[in-house]
């Protein structure tokens, strides 16, 4: 593991292996925790099972796949949920791979039919929520993926999507940069 980023709100936990020199850091899971939930951006440095181990006991675990799509003209594919700029995401149904799940809910929730790009996921994001009666951890893998053209997208309303349309990239990032902290790790 080089680092885990976790976001609670617009705070970052960043959890790594190695201490960076020169930076104050944690070696504790529940004081981070702690700190991370009253506002402080952290430094964790503990083990992968020590983390996974104090996060499966205080949060329920959530994967979730979704996709960074891009048009055959280059522009890239955005939608606003209840009001925010996302991407299209949503849970792993039983049986599926994560990419499975990625395409599924790319078409499930915008319409739009893509294809796979790369040998494998982009990178995994994580963030902490209080939702459906409790807290979770939710665990997304995001996959790059292109469709042959730009085709006309479907807004899933039933998700609380209301708009989903295809933008240039400068606009794609500004866009998310303003959304989900979560999601600036897909702006890098």
């Amino acid at each position: 593991m080089s680092k885990i980023v976790i976001y609670y709100q617009a705070n970052r936990l960043v959890c790594t292996t190695m201490p960076k020199a020169g930076t104050t850091h944690i070696d504790d899971c529940a004081t981070a925790f702690s700190l991370l939930e009253s506002g402080r951006n952290v430094r964790l440095v503990c083990t992968v099972r020590e983390l996974l181990t104090f996060c499966h006991s205080r949060y329920t675990p959530v994967h979730a796949a979704g996709g960074v799509v891009t048009s055959s003209d280059g522009r890239r594919l955005l939608m606003r949920r209840e009001g925010m700029w996302d991407l299209p995401k949503g849970m792993v149904e039983a049986g599926e791979t994560l990419a499975t799940a990625a395409l599924r809910e790319v078409r499930e929730e915008t319409g739009v039919s893509a294809r796979l790009v790369g040998r494998g996921p982009l990178v995994k994001t994580y963030h902490i929520y209080n939702k459906y009666g409790g807290w979770h951890l939710k665990q997304t893998t995001w996959f790059s993926m292109c469709a042959d053209s730009t085709p006309l997208p479907v807004a899933q309303q039933e998700e609380g999507i209301d708009l989903v349309e295809w933008v240039d990239a400068a606009i794609w990032k500004k866009r998310l940069q303003t959304s989900f902290a979560s999601l600036w790790e897909l702006i890098v």
